[in-house]
């Protein structure tokens, strides 16, 4: 999508990309969007979100398989970001929330924990922040009248607007 948007100008290198969830779909496309030179701020569970406090500073592919093996032991972000002194100054906890309009601006969002995770409302917010990439890695990760909210923009700005990737829930 960013190579055909922008006629091969650029890439994922350099992008901030904020991702939600923590579990398998998550942690895959973290590391993968490192290996493509991107920057992870975000990861999320159903306790909250854990957000990078400074871009300079993204997750690592170390401590996404830290998180990974946390995981498979059913941990929590929360947890994590407790685990070592490190990582509450590299990181924020915030308990009960979404990561959609933590980090600050973004260049792309990553939908990877659930159904109908992206409202219309932080779907707003995410092209207020300059998010230019949406796709989905989730089972229809975004409501429809967040869907709207992305079809209204690339409507109205054309090839400037939002671009979106649904999960493999549309028909």
């Amino acid at each position: 999508m960013i190579k055909y948007r922008t006629h091969d100008k650029e890439s994922f290198q350099g992008k901030k990309v904020v991702i939600s969830g923590s579990g398998n779909v998550a942690q895959y496309a973290a590391i993968k969007v490192m290996e493509l030179g991107g920057i992870v701020l975000s990861l999320s569970d159903s306790k909250g979100s854990l957000v990078a406090k400074d871009a300079g500073k993204p997750f690592t592919k170390e401590e996404v398989l830290k998180i990974a093996q946390l995981k498979l032991k059913h941990g929590t972000l929360g947890q994590f970001h407790t685990s070592d002194d490190s990582y509450k100054s590299k990181f924020e906890w915030i308990e009960g929330s979404r990561p959609w309009l933590k980090a600050g601006d973004v260049d792309i969002a990553l939908p990877c924990a659930t159904q109908n995770e992206v409202s219309k409302e932080e779907a707003e917010g995410l092209i207020k922040l300059g998010c230019k990439y949406i796709a989905e890695g989730s089972n229809m990760g975004s409501t429809q009248e967040a869907i709207d909210a992305y079809e209204s923009h690339r409507s109205e700005k054309a090839a400037d607007g939002i671009w979106y990737a649904p999960g493999k829930g549309m028909s």
